[in-house]
């Protein structure tokens, strides 16, 4: 019983988290099967993805992001 009652408290809190930074950039770090990384940021106020291949990268969009 307390599983299942901890399993929907978390549930809540995550949807009610999910809600509340509804509009915050989304990083996201992956691997493909070379083992080569890249990032993609979603943007959920202008609804778009930007995927890049290194930190770097990431880091002066992120810069410039601000400048615009």
């Amino acid at each position: 019983m307390m599983s299942k009652l901890g399993s929907i408290i978390r549930a809540l809190k995550f949807f009610v988290e999910s809600i509340l930074r509804a509009d915050e950039l989304k990083i996201y770090q992956s691997k493909d099967r070379l083992g080569n990384v890249s990032w993609t940021i979603y943007d959920p106020f202008l609804d778009c993805r930007v995927v890049f291949n290194s930190e770097a990268e990431v880091r002066i969009w992120l810069d410039r992001r601000h400048y615009h």
